[in-house]
């Protein structure tokens, strides 16, 4: 049987060829809808004992905290009153985001630990609702609307592993994309100069075309 596929490839090598490529972007276009379908998260066994812990937490005490806002004022203490009103009001939008719960300041706590010792930064804790991609796309809605220049007064930078995971997810996808963008035409080459002719190559080809496909399809997947 192989040695009959063997010669039709060697008869019909150019057919081959085409109906392989054809077969390769159709089999691609089919697959890039997976990208949308595929969960970011899936890691934790929901029946170990820390997913259990986290489950009575989120329970009892309303969830672990895992966003962080560092608010700092640029031109003086975060104490002084241009600053506090500003302080209080973003506390105050913080709470009335319904995908945020739990959320902690040092306006509404007068907690020093929550305060830099020089007095010019001070931190706001709260926890972003939802699991896995539910909870990234939350994460960056509140990131997006927050982080950067508040009423012309603070400055607010997201941390915690809500924060983390928002910048390591776009900064993953581009350095996979320019890795593999690197490494396919690369491999090419090298299968064509391995293998001497396209035909003989062909298997190898393929392969290396359901690659270049899968970086298309993550390219325009996650540009959206």
């Amino acid at each position: 049987m192989f040695e009959r596929i063997a010669e039709l490839a060697i008869r019909r090598s150019r057919l081959v060829l085409i109906v392989a490529a054809v077969v390769v972007v159709l089999m691609g276009a089919l697959g890039a809808g997976a990208f949308g379908k595929l969960l970011s998260g899936g890691f934790d066994d929901p029946s170990s004992q820390s997913s259990r812990a986290r489950e009575v937490i989120d329970d009892k005490f309303g969830g672990e905290t895992n966003l962080v806002l560092l608010v700092r004022a640029p031109d003086g203490r975060i104490d002084a009153p241009a600053a506090k009103r500003s302080g209080q009001a973003l506390v105050s939008d913080l709470k009335g985001e319904r995908d945020l719960a739990n959320v902690v300041s040092y306006w509404d706590t007068d907690n020093p630990d929550l305060r830099s010792k020089d007095g010019r930064e001070a931190i706001v804790l709260a926890r972003v609702k939802g699991k896995d991609t539910e909870l990234q796309e939350n994460a960056k809605a509140v990131i997006d609307d927050y982080a950067g220049t508040y009423e012309d007064t603070l400055t607010v930078k997201a941390g915690g592993s809500a924060g983390v995971s928002n910048e390591m997810g776009p900064q993953t996808t581009e350095d996979l994309v320019l890795a593999e963008s690197i490494a396919v035409p690369l491999i090419l080459l090298l299968l064509l100069v391995v293998f001497g002719t396209v035909v003989s190559a062909l298997l190898p080809l393929a392969i290396a075309l359901v690659a270049i496909v899968g970086v298309f399809a993550q390219l325009f997947v996650g540009g959206r």
